[in-house]
């Protein structure tokens, strides 16, 4: 074995594992296949080697541990071997992974977020190289933007309402803790580092984990957290059935997923049976309703059963989900808020869901009277309230307005009327579907204010009596109304997703200070079904 006190550059990829997970029956998955080896260095005890031979090639990172074991008696191995060393220190317990060793421990068992609040609390906020982020708004973003160079958080435009901060990489303003840290369940570092000094060099990270130093420049992380822990998952998704089987709806409902288009649409069948009933769309009561065992419904029951959405011109399926992605519901545990959306769930900080509901309760609702839609599509029916007021209304929906040099297609509004009332209409819908009708808004109020050939645009297409009186002049938003309207079934207070309303208060804000008036509209539904 050759011997050098020089310490070698190093990957390290490292999870914090949770207080009282310390046995290998608890922290891997398959503790059957693995080879156990104590990792012993100079009559110290570091920890314990965890295994699982592949091929016949030595993997780069066995090098490490070249004068603590004797390398030619372990039955190895390629690159890609799966292996964790295990490490307690103080109380806390460790995995380093290498290869592919991430995959042998069971999800459940290292904290969420460890690697990040490392990060946060290490870097230079001046720093960052890239960032991991997911949005709520209208395509549901998930991105990677890097920098070619170490710049500021906010040179990545993260905007703090809306921005799920999943990763960061940047450099630590202490060179002993590496050259480069990337955070997110796990703390990827770059370091110089002998084996040896690694128990100590976990302790300094713990440290960091548990310090608030990332609060003086990025507290907002702590407002919105996808849950990736399986047990807490299990016991929302207990609570989520609990709730069910009560029928108790309040904070909860289905919704489509998606944005379709509902021209398309006949209706929605929990079945693919030819006999399943057709409904306008999709509501809790009838799915329960269509269920052999519908008084003790269980989770696998939402996510093998699929909502069918049938085409308007034959009995074909054009889109179908598992019905649990169709869920939106919203639970309090453990003092704790939590949502599921579109699939997965989110613990939501206290104080930032009191701030957005205040801010969506400022949002006044419109005086504007609009008829009960009855079923069809959204077009039909803007064209129903077209034609039974023309002196009133100009229908807008579909009448797009080509604009820009790439020929972008821009709805101006769904419904357009004689007191300046710029009206956009969506069905009740996911999250997803409320920020595109927010967004659709905020690009029409945008350039109709800020540009004269889109006024010139819009203009063409209005009747006389509903034109901007001089397109040249900067428009009087004050004079205008921007009307967010929703087709709703329910007879409750009219409320939207906790994401929709994040979405909703960020786009009013820009819209308003534009100097329009914004306001919501609730279309009652009386749908056939």
């Amino acid at each position: 074995m050759t011997t050098s006190n020089v310490p070698k550059s190093r990957n390290l990829t490292i999870f914090l594992l949770k207080e009282g997970i310390t046995k290998p029956l608890d922290i891997f998955s398959d503790i059957d296949v693995l080879k156990k080896y104590d990792v012993i260095q100079d009559n110290s005890r570091i920890g314990e080697l965890y295994l699982k031979p592949s091929l016949k090639r030595l993997p780069n990172w066995l090098s490490l541990f070249e004068n603590a074991l004797d390398i030619s008696e372990l039955d190895l191995v390629n690159s890609s071997t799966a292996a964790v060393l295990i490490i307690g220190k103080k109380g806390s317990t460790f995995a380093v992974t290498f290869g592919y060793g991430r995959s042998l421990l069971e999800p459940s068992v290292y904290e969420e977020r460890f690697g990040l609040l490392v990060t946060l609390n290490s870097i230079d906020p001046e720093k960052i190289r890239r960032i991991d982020k997911k949005c709520f708004d209208s395509i549901d973003r998930h991105s990677i933007e890097q920098a070619s160079k170490d710049v500021a958080a906010g040179d990545f435009g993260i905007n703090i309402e809306q921005d799920l901060l999943q990763a960061v990489t940047g450099k630590p303003l202490n060179d002993d803790l590496g050259t480069r840290l990337t955070g997110k369940d796990a703390l990827n570092v770059s370091i110089k580092i002998n084996l040896p000094d690694i128990p100590n060099k976990l302790e300094e990270y713990y440290r960091k984990f548990n310090d608030n130093t990332y609060k003086k420049y990025f507290d907002w992380i702590d407002q919105i957290g996808e849950i990736s822990n399986k047990d807490l998952i299990n016991i929302l998704d207990s609570l989520l059935m609990e709730k069910i089987n009560k029928s108790d709806f309040n904070q909860m409902w289905l919704a489509v997923p998606h944005i379709i288009d509902w021209v398309r649409v006949g209706g929605f069948k929990y079945s693919r049976s030819v006999k399943a009933d057709l409904y306008d769309d999709v509501h809790f009561d009838k799915f329960i309703k269509c269920l052999r065992n519908n008084n003790d419904v269980r989770i696998k029951t939402l996510k093998n059963r699929k909502i069918f959405c049938i085409s308007a011109i034959s009995d074909q399926v054009i889109w179908s989900w598992p019905v649990y992605k169709c869920v939106y519901c919203e639970i309090e545990h453990d003092g704790d808020q939590f949502l599921l959306s579109e699939g997965k769930w989110y613990r939501i900080e206290g104080n930032f869901v009191k701030k957005i509901n205040h801010e969506f309760h400022k949002i006044p609702f419109s005086k504007l009277s609009l008829p009960e839609y009855t079923g069809g599509s959204e077009l039909e029916y803007n064209r129903t309230v077209y034609h039974g007021n023309r002196d009133k209304f100009h229908l807008m929906d579909g009448d797009v307005i080509e604009y820009g040099g790439g020929h972008s297609k821009i709805e101006f509004c769904d419904l357009y009327t004689i007191d300046k009332e710029i009206v956009h209409i969506k069905k009740y819908g996911s999250s997803s579907v409320f920020s595109h009708l927010f967004n659709q808004a905020l690009v029409s109020a945008d350039l109709t204010y800020l540009d004269v050939e889109f006024r010139k645009l819009v203009n063409n297409k209005l009747p006389k009596k509903f034109r901007f009186s001089n397109v040249n002049d900067r428009l009087k938003t004050s004079n205008y109304e921007v009307i967010l309207a929703v087709i709703s079934h329910s007879d409750k207070k009219f409320t939207l997703p906790f994401f929709s309303k994040i979405s909703l208060t960020h786009v009013a804000r820009r819209i308003m200070g534009y100097g329009y008036k914004v306001s919501l509209l609730k279309i009652p539904s009386t749908g056939s079904k």
